[in-house]
Protein backbone atom coordinates (compact mmCIF):
# COMPACT_ATOMS: atom_id res chain seq x y z
CA UNK A 1 0.00 0.00 0.00
CA UNK A 2 3.07 2.45 0.94
CA UNK A 3 4.57 1.55 -2.12
CA UNK A 4 1.63 2.46 -4.40
CA UNK A 5 1.26 5.83 -2.53
CA UNK A 6 4.82 6.03 -3.55
CA UNK A 7 4.39 6.61 -7.09
CA UNK A 8 2.07 9.56 -7.12
CA UNK A 9 5.47 11.29 -6.77
CA UNK A 10 7.98 11.69 -10.52
CA UNK A 11 10.97 10.54 -8.25
CA UNK A 12 9.74 8.25 -5.86
CA UNK A 13 8.44 6.42 -8.79
CA UNK A 14 11.61 7.15 -11.60
CA UNK A 15 13.41 4.78 -8.72
CA UNK A 16 10.53 2.34 -8.37
CA UNK A 17 11.02 2.05 -11.87
CA UNK A 18 14.46 1.35 -11.73
CA UNK A 19 14.20 -1.13 -8.93
CA UNK A 20 12.12 -3.41 -11.18
CA UNK A 21 14.44 -3.59 -13.83
CA UNK A 22 17.31 -5.24 -12.18
CA UNK A 23 18.08 -6.95 -9.31
CA UNK A 24 16.77 -5.36 -5.87
CA UNK A 25 20.54 -6.65 -4.80
CA UNK A 26 21.99 -4.57 -7.66
CA UNK A 27 19.88 -1.69 -7.45
CA UNK A 28 20.61 -1.69 -3.49
CA UNK A 29 25.02 -1.77 -4.38
CA UNK A 30 24.66 0.60 -7.36
CA UNK A 31 21.76 3.11 -6.63
CA UNK A 32 20.05 3.19 -3.38
CA UNK A 33 21.74 6.14 -2.51
CA UNK A 34 19.70 8.40 -4.45
CA UNK A 35 16.65 8.02 -3.08
CA UNK A 36 16.63 7.39 0.60
CA UNK A 37 12.73 6.85 1.02
CA UNK A 38 12.68 4.29 -1.46
CA UNK A 39 15.32 2.65 -0.07
CA UNK A 40 14.20 3.08 3.37
CA UNK A 41 10.91 1.66 2.37
CA UNK A 42 12.56 -1.41 0.57
CA UNK A 43 14.60 -2.37 3.52
CA UNK A 44 11.99 -2.04 5.68
CA UNK A 45 9.67 -4.47 3.89
CA UNK A 46 12.43 -6.93 3.65
CA UNK A 47 12.74 -6.36 7.18
CA UNK A 48 8.87 -7.32 7.88
CA UNK A 49 9.49 -10.64 5.33
CA UNK A 50 12.57 -11.50 7.58
CA UNK A 51 10.39 -11.41 11.11
CA UNK A 52 7.54 -13.14 9.00
CA UNK A 53 9.56 -15.87 8.06
CA UNK A 54 11.54 -16.46 11.39
CA UNK A 55 8.27 -16.50 13.07
CA UNK A 56 6.88 -19.48 10.65
CA UNK A 57 10.13 -21.43 11.03
CA UNK A 58 9.55 -20.90 14.62
CA UNK A 59 6.07 -22.63 13.94
CA UNK A 60 7.30 -25.15 12.20
CA UNK A 61 9.70 -26.20 14.92
CA UNK A 62 7.01 -26.14 17.57
CA UNK A 63 4.88 -28.00 15.26
CA UNK A 64 7.31 -30.81 14.86
CA UNK A 65 8.13 -30.79 18.44
CA UNK A 66 4.16 -31.72 19.12
CA UNK A 67 4.29 -33.90 16.50
CA UNK A 68 6.47 -36.24 17.92
CA UNK A 69 4.70 -35.89 21.08
CA UNK A 70 1.32 -36.35 20.80
CA UNK A 71 1.86 -38.59 17.33
CA UNK A 72 0.63 -38.06 14.23
CA UNK A 73 -2.54 -38.17 11.74
CA UNK A 74 -2.75 -37.08 7.65
CA UNK A 75 -4.26 -33.89 8.43
CA UNK A 76 -1.43 -33.15 10.69
CA UNK A 77 0.86 -34.06 8.22
CA UNK A 78 -0.86 -32.16 5.96
CA UNK A 79 -0.79 -28.97 7.38
CA UNK A 80 2.74 -29.60 8.43
CA UNK A 81 3.81 -29.82 4.85
CA UNK A 82 1.73 -26.83 3.68
CA UNK A 83 4.02 -24.80 6.42
CA UNK A 84 7.45 -26.09 4.75
CA UNK A 85 6.37 -25.55 1.46
CA UNK A 86 5.42 -21.63 2.20
CA UNK A 87 8.95 -21.31 3.70
CA UNK A 88 9.99 -23.20 0.76
CA UNK A 89 8.45 -20.36 -1.58
CA UNK A 90 9.63 -17.65 0.82
CA UNK A 91 12.98 -18.70 0.38
CA UNK A 92 12.82 -18.78 -3.20
CA UNK A 93 11.74 -15.75 -3.26
CA UNK A 94 14.65 -14.29 -0.90
CA UNK A 95 16.96 -16.16 -3.33
CA UNK A 96 15.70 -14.55 -6.66
CA UNK A 97 16.22 -11.02 -5.34
CA UNK A 98 20.20 -11.81 -5.08
CA UNK A 99 21.03 -14.16 -7.28
CA UNK A 100 21.35 -14.19 -11.36
CA UNK A 101 20.52 -11.58 -12.98
CA UNK A 102 17.70 -9.22 -14.96
CA UNK A 103 18.49 -7.03 -18.03
CA UNK A 104 15.62 -4.78 -18.99
CA UNK A 105 14.42 -2.41 -21.81
CA UNK A 106 16.78 -4.26 -24.74
CA UNK A 107 15.72 -2.60 -27.65
CA UNK A 108 16.99 -4.09 -30.67
CA UNK A 109 15.84 -4.24 -34.68
CA UNK A 110 16.40 -7.09 -36.80
CA UNK A 111 20.29 -8.19 -37.63
CA UNK A 112 21.42 -7.15 -34.62
CA UNK A 113 23.35 -8.75 -31.95
CA UNK A 114 24.02 -8.36 -28.33
CA UNK A 115 26.17 -10.52 -25.92
CA UNK A 116 25.28 -11.07 -21.93
CA UNK A 117 26.38 -13.19 -19.53
CA UNK A 118 29.97 -13.12 -21.10
CA UNK A 119 29.08 -15.65 -23.22
CA UNK A 120 26.01 -15.80 -24.41
CA UNK A 121 24.76 -14.19 -27.44
CA UNK A 122 21.10 -13.31 -28.75
CA UNK A 123 21.03 -12.31 -32.44
CA UNK A 124 17.12 -11.29 -33.52
CA UNK A 125 16.57 -12.56 -37.08
CA UNK A 126 13.16 -10.98 -37.71
CA UNK A 127 10.09 -9.29 -36.02
CA UNK A 128 6.64 -9.54 -37.57
CA UNK A 129 4.09 -7.00 -36.28
CA UNK A 130 0.75 -7.24 -38.62
CA UNK A 131 -1.43 -4.39 -37.03
CA UNK A 132 -1.35 -0.86 -37.78
CA UNK A 133 2.15 0.47 -36.69
CA UNK A 134 0.63 4.14 -36.33
CA UNK A 135 -0.21 2.32 -32.85
CA UNK A 136 3.27 2.39 -31.82
CA UNK A 137 3.69 6.06 -33.16
CA UNK A 138 1.30 7.03 -30.51
CA UNK A 139 1.66 8.52 -26.61
CA UNK A 140 2.65 6.56 -23.90
CA UNK A 141 -1.23 7.42 -22.95
CA UNK A 142 -2.22 7.00 -26.07
CA UNK A 143 -1.04 3.33 -26.81
CA UNK A 144 -2.90 1.98 -23.93
CA UNK A 145 -6.42 3.06 -25.00
CA UNK A 146 -5.65 2.04 -28.79
CA UNK A 147 -4.38 -1.55 -28.13
CA UNK A 148 -7.16 -3.26 -27.52
CA UNK A 149 -8.23 -7.25 -28.67
CA UNK A 150 -9.65 -6.17 -32.00
CA UNK A 151 -6.20 -3.69 -32.63
CA UNK A 152 -3.48 -5.87 -31.25
CA UNK A 153 -3.14 -9.30 -32.48
CA UNK A 154 -0.78 -11.01 -29.58
CA UNK A 155 -0.33 -14.01 -31.72
CA UNK A 156 0.58 -12.93 -34.69
CA UNK A 157 3.13 -10.78 -33.74
CA UNK A 158 6.19 -12.06 -32.73
CA UNK A 159 10.18 -11.87 -32.76
CA UNK A 160 12.52 -14.65 -33.89
CA UNK A 161 15.62 -14.94 -31.92
CA UNK A 162 19.00 -17.38 -32.02
CA UNK A 163 20.92 -18.03 -28.69
CA UNK A 164 24.94 -18.44 -29.15
CA UNK A 165 27.51 -19.76 -27.52
CA UNK A 166 31.23 -18.75 -28.37
CA UNK A 167 29.69 -18.25 -32.28
CA UNK A 168 27.85 -21.55 -31.98
CA UNK A 169 24.48 -21.85 -32.01
CA UNK A 170 22.62 -23.72 -28.66
CA UNK A 171 18.78 -22.11 -29.36
CA UNK A 172 16.43 -20.50 -31.50
CA UNK A 173 12.74 -19.84 -31.11
CA UNK A 174 9.95 -17.16 -31.71
CA UNK A 175 8.59 -14.79 -28.72
CA UNK A 176 5.31 -12.93 -28.44
CA UNK A 177 3.88 -10.85 -26.16
CA UNK A 178 3.20 -12.65 -22.79
CA UNK A 179 4.78 -15.64 -24.09
CA UNK A 180 8.52 -15.60 -23.48
CA UNK A 181 11.12 -17.97 -24.33
CA UNK A 182 13.31 -19.85 -21.91
CA UNK A 183 16.35 -22.04 -22.30
CA UNK A 184 17.13 -23.61 -19.22
CA UNK A 185 16.73 -21.00 -16.17
CA UNK A 186 17.37 -18.19 -18.85
CA UNK A 187 14.56 -16.46 -19.91
CA UNK A 188 13.42 -13.57 -23.07
CA UNK A 189 10.75 -11.45 -22.72
CA UNK A 190 8.98 -9.32 -25.61
CA UNK A 191 7.59 -6.38 -23.61
CA UNK A 192 7.03 -4.16 -26.80
CA UNK A 193 7.24 -3.28 -29.56
CA UNK A 194 8.56 0.13 -30.84
CA UNK A 195 9.19 2.97 -33.56
CA UNK A 196 12.07 4.93 -32.84
CA UNK A 197 11.45 8.95 -33.41
CA UNK A 198 14.69 9.76 -34.71
CA UNK A 199 14.75 7.29 -37.77
CA UNK A 200 12.87 8.48 -40.76
CA UNK A 201 12.66 5.03 -42.04
CA UNK A 202 10.63 3.94 -39.56
CA UNK A 203 11.60 0.29 -38.80
CA UNK A 204 9.97 -1.81 -35.87
CA UNK A 205 12.13 -2.66 -33.24
CA UNK A 206 11.26 -4.78 -29.95
CA UNK A 207 12.04 -4.15 -26.25
CA UNK A 208 13.33 -7.18 -24.32
CA UNK A 209 13.83 -8.27 -20.90
CA UNK A 210 16.72 -11.18 -20.47
CA UNK A 211 16.53 -12.75 -16.77
CA UNK A 212 18.15 -15.30 -15.22
CA UNK A 213 16.48 -16.88 -11.86
CA UNK A 214 17.77 -20.52 -10.98
CA UNK A 215 15.32 -21.29 -8.38
CA UNK A 216 12.55 -20.31 -11.18
CA UNK A 217 11.35 -24.48 -11.13
CA UNK A 218 12.22 -25.00 -7.27
CA UNK A 219 9.96 -22.43 -6.81
CA UNK A 220 6.93 -23.55 -9.23
CA UNK A 221 6.86 -27.45 -7.68
CA UNK A 222 7.04 -25.99 -4.26
CA UNK A 223 4.06 -23.78 -5.06
CA UNK A 224 2.20 -26.59 -6.81
CA UNK A 225 2.95 -28.89 -3.45
CA UNK A 226 1.58 -26.11 -1.20
CA UNK A 227 -1.39 -25.92 -3.06
CA UNK A 228 -1.98 -29.25 -2.97
CA UNK A 229 -1.21 -29.62 0.21
CA UNK A 230 -3.25 -26.67 1.45
CA UNK A 231 -6.24 -28.92 -0.53
CA UNK A 232 -5.93 -31.65 0.84
CA UNK A 233 -5.89 -30.19 4.61
CA UNK A 234 -8.90 -28.71 3.69
CA UNK A 235 -10.66 -31.54 2.41
CA UNK A 236 -9.35 -33.72 5.56
CA UNK A 237 -10.53 -31.03 7.99
CA UNK A 238 -13.86 -30.45 6.33
CA UNK A 239 -13.94 -34.44 6.29
CA UNK A 240 -13.37 -35.07 10.19
CA UNK A 241 -15.75 -32.13 11.08
CA UNK A 242 -18.54 -33.70 8.74
CA UNK A 243 -17.69 -37.42 10.49
CA UNK A 244 -18.13 -35.84 13.91
CA UNK A 245 -20.99 -33.55 13.30
CA UNK A 246 -22.40 -37.12 12.31
CA UNK A 247 -21.60 -39.04 15.36
CA UNK A 248 -23.17 -36.09 17.47
CA UNK A 249 -26.35 -36.40 15.77
CA UNK A 250 -26.17 -39.64 16.14
CA UNK A 251 -25.39 -39.82 20.13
Amino acid sequence: MIGVVLTFDKHHAASLKSLSRQLPLTWLLNESGSNIIITSWFIAVCLIACLFFTHIVCCILTRIYRLFQNGFSLRQWLFFLMHIMFVLVMLSHGLSMIIGYKHSDIRMFPGESIRFDKNFILSLSEIEFVDDPAILKASFEDQRALMTRNTIHRDQNYADIDLSIDNRSVSSGRIYMLAPYRFGSIQITLTDFFIPENRPDNPIGVKLVITKNPTTLFFFVTYAVMIISLIGFVVTTWRDQTANNKYMKFI
